[in-house]
């Protein structure tokens, strides 16, 4: 049975419905990342790669790390990477500030997934409201144990 949460938390609503990876997720040095990304991160993303870390949901939406361990030598694996793809994209089809966009994640179907930075950073990023009953979230490095062994985590 499901356990009431706090409506306006997010995280909690989600971890209600789609459980944590086991081994959990990760832990970063968020102050030693503020060179590499000045605008900074918001308290709910910082929570969400503590508590699941980069991953995929449902084998359709992907939650890009701001550094990733499991994939380091693929530039489109971060927040950088899908930044940069964003910003592309965004020139492309004329967005006025393509800039402030800051990519977090993409979908199976191409979509890109952003925070607009323009404004202060305090609670802007209420995105993760993602999940439903049986959904599920694999964390990367079990994503890439997974397809080492030829297991398809998604099937029956």
């Amino acid at each position: 049975m499901q356990q009431p949460t706090d409506p306006d938390d997010l995280l909690a609503r989600l971890t209600s419905l789609v459980a944590p990876p086991a081994a959990g997720g990760d832990t970063f040095d968020w102050d030693g990342l503020s060179a590499r990304y000045p605008r900074g991160f918001p308290d709910d993303y910082k929570e969400f790669m503590r508590l699941y870390g980069p991953g995929l949901f449902d084998d359709f939406l992907s939650v890009a790390p701001p550094v990733h361990a499991v994939y380091p030598d693929d530039p489109s694996a971060d927040v950088e990477g899908v930044t940069g793809d964003a910003e592309l994209t965004a020139e492309d089809e004329g967005y006025d500030a393509p800039e402030l966009l800051v990519g977090w994640g993409s979908t199976v179907e191409a979509d890109l997934l952003c925070r607009f930075a323009g404004r202060d950073i305090d609670e802007q990023w209420k995105t993760f409201e993602l999940g439903y009953p049986g959904a599920r979230c694999v964390h990367d490095r079990d994503l890439k144990r997974y397809r080492q062994a030829r297991i398809d985590p998604w099937g029956p």
